[in-house]
């Protein structure tokens, strides 16, 4: 310090300064967000409102959750106009089924299909859950040759490789069920997706959560067990719980959820988000993924079951490239080589139609399609499964001829 000044008034200074300035920011930041809660639309850009699930929705040590027959709508908004209104729904057996079904077949001919999938096979997204793109194929199987098809819906909204794993070995092969085959509809990250459970903890949350390893030994066996790992949702705020007179208000136009929040530091962390690269999925499989993937093949190869796994596009793949959906294509592809099974290119449902089209068959914002693009996936199905079931795998040539096309 040439100049003779002294360290510690620096110092000062510099903290007087630092207080000044989180003094006005928080008068600031207190101010103009208690004027926007007051005085404005004080409903977040974006979310998800609940009906009151605690008659619908309850922890399940097997499936991750276990849905009853007490309907429960739930809606998605996205900056201020409602992406869609569904419900949760489940048939006798806690799945997003339309109809009910028993581990043996209803006649000798039935032919009988388990699928395993996430939210675009269960179809939260539509009201009362149906029809999802399974329910769609029974209906347009009907009695095919005098052989009714049944497809018994084991999917999970928000669920993947793990629930899908469980549910086959302590539901599915544990009581018996009487199969041709099993199908797993893939989408997004399903494969890399631990078990994932839901549960009402009390009237105004409904939380998330997944194991944080694959070993099976550590998922929860009890609600209590769970419980321990759904505290630790943090509650989102783009989340709420309501009553049905508040659902029906808020669809009426006359209610909106309200919310206090820092205005200010929600923009500048909104900012900065965007700022940050998005992680890329994962290209192979862990050691607990694998001995699940294991699991799977030998379970079926027990019992003679015929597998196949069909990829669900995204919007952004039919529409433009989308590298994450190359990356998890492939990853589904070699889930399919390693069960031995049937790859299906779920692309192939939407070829040939226009941009303008493809966007009718999803909704405006919501990543998933609505119910024409299920349908239109649906028939397409419909006549896959049925060429499947009669005439066995095909070829890998043709599927990497399809592969070629659509490059």
């Amino acid at each position: 310090m040439s100049n003779g000044a002294n360290p510690m008034a620096v110092i000062k200074l510099i903290l007087i300064n630092v207080l000044v300035f989180v003094l006005l920011y928080g008068v600031t930041e207190l101010s103009y967000s208690t004027y926007r809660y007051c005085l404005t639309d004080t409903s977040p850009d974006s979310f998800a409102l609940f009906e009151h699930p605690g008659d619908t929705i309850r922890f399940d040590p097997i499936r991750g959750y276990f849905l009853t027959l007490t309907p429960s709508r739930v809606t998605r908004v996205n900056h201020g106009k409602a992406d869609f209104v569904g419900s949760f729904r489940g048939n006798a057996q806690g799945f997003a089924d339309r109809d009910d079904f028993t581990a043996q077949r209803s006649t000798a001919s039935e032919r009988r299909i388990a699928v395993f999938g996430d939210s675009f096979t269960s179809a939260t997204m539509e009201p009362l859950n149906g029809p999802n793109w399974p329910d769609r194929v029974k209906d347009l199987c009907g009695a095919s040759r005098g052989r009714p098809l049944a497809l018994l819906n084991f999917a999970v909204d928000g669920g993947g490789l793990a629930n899908w794993a469980s549910i086959l070995r302590n539901m599915v092969v544990k009581d018996g069920y009487d199969l041709d085959g099993l199908v797993f509809a893939v989408a997004w990250d399903d494969l890399d997706r631990k078990f994932a459970m839901f549960d009402q903890i009390d009237a105004q949350r409904f939380l998330h959560a997944r194991a944080s390893t694959w070993d099976v030994a550590s998922q929860p066996k009890t609600r209590t067990e769970a419980r321990a790992l759904l505290e630790k949702d943090s509650n989102p705020a783009h989340r709420f719980v309501v009553s049905s007179a508040e659902f029906d208000a808020f669809l009426a136009g006359s209610w909106k959820p309200r919310q206090w929040k820092f205005r200010i530091w929600g923009r500048l962390a909104w900012l900065l988000a965007r700022r940050t690269k998005t992680e890329k999925p994962n290209t192979g499989f862990e050691p607990g993924q694998m001995v699940l993937i294991k699991e799977i093949r030998q379970l079926s190869s027990d019992r003679s079951w015929k597998i196949a796994v069909v990829q669900i596009p995204t919007r952004e793949e039919l529409l433009e490239s989308d590298a994450d959906f190359r990356s998890n294509m492939e990853k589904s592809r070699a889930f399919a080589k390693m069960l031995g099974a049937t790859f299906i290119d779920g692309r192939e449902a939407f070829r040939g139609l226009t941009r303008q089209q493809i966007r009718a068959d999803w909704f405006p914002v919501d990543g998933h399609w609505n119910g024409r693009g299920s349908d239109r996936f649906a028939s397409y199905m419909a006549a896959r499964l049925q060429s499947w079931l009669s005439a066995g795998a095909v070829s890998e040539r043709s599927e990497l001829k399809s592969l070629t096309a659509w490059r």
